[in-house]
């Protein structure tokens, strides 16, 4: 089968760590994948080339900044030329995959993230309401609550196959990684607490920081890393400008499962989510989520099981989460890690993958009659 994914970079992000993942298990299956992307995959738009499958043919638009009818017409040639049997589209790439979706092969489309949220500006939700509602292109949610934020914006069901990553379990952590997370520790009992996530304002940053300064100044024994982008500068200034000593702002990690390895607990403070990805490799390696419940995470996450979930999004009751962890016994905490490992087998590339494969091969079939 051949399959063409469709992602505007290569990023560090959760779709885009998934693009990558999926395209590599696709071709280790057997398939013939393209991955094509809209912008150059240099610096901050390439960050996960490196971690792509040879066997994975990729193409580039080198588009600009912006919406471009050029890049339409480019889609298109493209598509005439590969002939695949599956265009696979993610995040706001659809405008552009639209009409070989409909014309040229059998379409699919990933909503990462809340419905009404990921569509910006009223041509491109127009343009998916219009194809999901006439069932010329099929969605994919990645969680029952996307699932449901699905349903409510477009009034219609989707597909719903559960977000996916590969991770090996077994990674060993570098010297490097493992010296530099002691050098953040006050001593033999400082539990490490890693939040892994762009400084956007979907992850609510600034109110872990605020939770964070209120722990240590109740004489809590901790570290708090931040890893992820650090572009947003108001974000990060207004986390420097809250945050405890025992906090650190690391920037980006090409290597953050490492980290969470390293560590004891995974903290996501997000106002909304699909299904992080980022929780996923929390689970993979053991590292204790400490959430707040939005979005997929209270469908990945047990409370007092394999992780903690605060009551809601605001602050004093993510406080109250994180005060629970920290005020857990070391016995207790090992339980729960070796539970959230448990856990993470039904969020496994491999599984999730199968399901997309078992999608292409129905909606090609249905072509067919």
């Amino acid at each position: 089968m051949k399959i063409i994914q469709v992602i505007p970079h290569l990023g560090s992000g959760g779709a885009e760590r998934f693009v990558v993942d999926l395209s590599n298990e696709l071709v280790k299956q057997g398939h013939d994948v393209v991955l094509l992307t809209f912008y150059d995959l240099e610096g901050k738009y390439g960050f996960y080339k490196n971690d792509i499958d040879k066997e994975v043919r990729l193409i580039s638009l080198h588009k600009s900044i912006g919406f471009s009818i050029k890049s339409i017409g480019q889609v298109i040639k493209i598509m005439k030329h590969e002939k695949p049997d599956v265009i696979h589209s993610h995040v706001n790439s659809l405008q552009y995959t639209i009409l070989p979706q409909v014309f040229m092969a059998k379409g699919v489309h990933t909503v990462h993230n809340e419905a009404h949220l990921e569509a910006s500006g009223r041509l491109e939700v127009g343009l998916r309401k219009f194809a999901f509602k006439h069932n010329l292109i099929q969605a994919v949610t990645i969680s029952p609550e996307s699932h449901d934020s699905f349903k409510a914006f477009y009034g219609r069901n989707a597909v719903l196959i559960n977000n996916g990553r590969s991770v090996d379990s077994s990674i060993e952590i570098s010297n490097d990684v493992r010296d530099e997370i002691t050098g953040y520790k006050k001593s033999d009992k400082t539990k490490i607490i890693i939040q892994l996530a762009r400084f956007q304002s979907q992850k609510n940053i600034p109110m872990m920081a605020r939770v964070a300064n209120r722990l240590y100044s109740e004489g809590y024994d901790f570290s708090l890393l931040f890893i992820g982008s650090t572009e947003n500068k108001p974000i990060v200034d207004e986390v420097k400008s809250m945050m405890p000593p025992c906090a650190h702002i690391l920037g980006e990690r090409n290597n953050p499962v490492e980290y969470l390895k390293a560590a004891d607990a995974f903290a996501l403070s997000s106002l909304f989510e699909g299904m992080p990805i980022s929780l996923l490799e929390a689970l993979a390696v053991g590292a204790i989520p400490v959430c707040t419940p939005v979005g997929g995470i209270p469908n990945a996450v047990i409370d007092g099981e394999n992780g903690f979930l605060s009551t809601d999004n605001k602050e004093d009751s993510y406080y109250e989460a994180m005060k629970r962890f920290l005020e857990t016994d070391m016995e207790t905490l090992n339980t729960m890690s070796l539970k959230a490992k448990q856990s993470f087998a039904p969020y496994s590339m491999e599984e999730c993958a199968g399901k997309y494969l078992q999608l292409y091969k129905n909606l090609i079939r249905n072509k067919k009659k």
